[in-house]
């Protein structure tokens, strides 16, 4: 696996992390809101507040608020996640410490904290532990809230009753219960981060979108786009002189810069045909953006390979060329295949002609060629030279193609076997 590949996998877990504390911290201002409107509510029917339940709406709001400052304002999933967690701790401990020595713990003695709200505060909690997705935290936690109120009952001396032990036990149920959901929510999210080495952004962002069943279903929409094909020059000739390991090892670090160039630019790799690369833009965007993008995209890969063949020059290995051709047209895109085997792709006359641009920088000795059609959907035609008209295998029309200039491009190789 390429050096790029583990660390989008850890980053995607990473954000998952990152979005479930800011969630967390979301629920809480809206628990918060809830109990002020109880206390709002209880002042209008002429029901007196008790200090204690004051001190503990105010107690939970400083935390609430706490949180969301500190998430908001925090990048790294581990320390959102340290801090939660123990504001979470402290947030309840703060509130058994204010409601057992207020004026009604310590005068009347009145267990209702003890048998109703500090159970249901602490089955929240665990219920928002579970959402964590660590089988060690909701574990803990569950034992935490288990001594807890079985602490509180001593300490205030309550008179046993077995209903305690049941709610002793659901407490530590819920514990276990958020062990087995945090197991499994990380197994289906360690999947997820792994689908995404294997299936294009734009294929998952359909599939996690709003409407997952259509974007399932065979068939697709008829979209305006830009496609870039780009290929390996002496690729065959490079790969006979290779043992497999070191071929693929190869491929695996040029792919990986290529597709770094083509994210940066809003592309979606649509697939890899050995050394060849096919990319299409402008998916969700006006076909103007999607022609510019494709463009910024391809000097990106031009700089891209610049530095990898810097690297490959420093271990002795022969630098490598490409060949890139970008056409602008109408596709289908969606799903082909079959019910049981599906692939998000893009079809139709531009991908063709794309590929067939490409070609041609072998013998025009460029190395990007850019169609007409994409031309004209440009601001401007700056660093873009036209060539005389070109036919392009398999058709018989002549078309304009324009040859990217500049000096962040290089000049293409002489023709080589292929």
């Amino acid at each position: 696996m390429s050096a790029p590949a583990p660390s989008q996998y850890d980053q995607t877990l990473a954000l998952a992390a990152i979005e479930v504390e800011r969630s967390l911290a979301t629920y809480r201002m809206w628990i918060w809101l809830a109990a002020i409107g109880l206390q709002l509510t209880l002042l209008a029917l002429g029901k007196p507040l008790a200090p204690s339940s004051i001190a503990c709406v105010v107690t939970a709001g400083v935390s609430s608020v706490l949180l969301k400052l500190w998430v908001d304002r925090t990048a790294s999933a581990t320390r959102q996640a340290a801090v939660s967690l123990a504001i979470d701790l402290l947030t309840v401990t703060a509130l058994f410490t204010v409601t057992y020595y207020s004026e009604i713990a310590r005068h009347t003695n009145d267990p209702i904290w003890t048998m109703v709200t500090l159970p249901m505060t602490l089955m929240v909690m665990l219920t928002q532990m579970m959402l964590r997705a660590r089988a060690l935290v909701s574990l803990v936690g569950g034992v935490l809230a288990t001594v807890m109120y079985a602490g509180d009952l001593w300490l205030q001396e309550i008179p046993f009753h077995p209903a305690y032990l049941f709610v002793g036990a659901m407490l530590l149920a819920t514990g276990a219960i958020g062990l087995a959901a945090a197991r499994g929510a990380r197994r289906r999210l360690e999947v997820f981060a792994g689908l995404q080495l294997f299936v294009s952004k734009g294929a998952l962002d359909r599939v996690t979108g709003s409407a997952p069943s259509a974007a399932l279903a065979l068939g697709g929409e008829l979209r305006e786009v830009t496609v870039l094909a780009s290929d390996l020059r002496g690729f065959t000739a490079m790969s006979e002189k290779l043992d497999p390991v070191s071929l693929v090892t190869q491929l695996n670090a040029y792919h990986g810069r290529m597709v770094t160039a083509v994210d940066a630019h809003g592309g979606m790799v649509d697939k890899f045909i050995g050394d060849g690369m096919l990319a299409v833009y402008g998916l969700s965007s006006a076909p103007g953006a999607g022609a510019t993008a494709a463009l910024a995209s391809a000097r990106a890969m031009l700089a891209a390979l610049e530095s990898l063949n810097a690297e490959r020059a420093a271990q002795g290995l022969v630098p490598l060329r490409i060949g890139i051709g970008i056409h602008s047209g109408a596709v289908v895109a969606g799903n082909i295949g079959a019910p049981g085997r599906l692939e998000f792709t893009v079809i139709g006359d531009a991908v063709n002609t794309a590929s067939r641009i490409e070609g041609l920088t072998k013998d025009l000795r460029a190395t990007v060629l850019v169609s007409e059609a994409t031309v004209k959907l440009l601001p401007g035609s700056a660093g873009l030279r036209a060539l005389p008209p070109q036919t392009l295998r398999g058709r018989d029309d002549a078309v304009t193609l324009y040859a990217l200039e500049g000096p962040d491009v290089p000049a293409a190789p002489p023709p080589s076997r292929p």
